[in-house]
């Protein structure tokens, strides 16, 4: 989608860190250069672990991404 950039967590994890944060810093610049850009953050987990469990960690990191986004600006 345009100049956004994928953000992918470690395993197991909604931590924001490292290239994790670079990406997102590098999305939220892209994001204030196209004001009328509209997004939707999903977040995901791999298929290990029950459903109900990738469910919440695919929303914490959703979540996580979100507020940092916000946070930028």
């Amino acid at each position: 989608a345009g100049g956004l950039q994928t953000v992918y967590f470690p395993f197991d994890s909604s931590s924001i860190e490292g290239d994790t944060k670079d990406t997102i810093t590098s999305n939220a610049d892209f994001l204030k250069q196209m004001a009328s850009v509209d997004i939707q953050v999903e977040g995901h987990a791999d298929e290990r672990g029950g459903r109900q469990y990738n469910l919440a960690l695919g929303e914490r990191r959703a979540k996580a991404v979100r507020d940092m986004l916000v946070a930028l600006g």
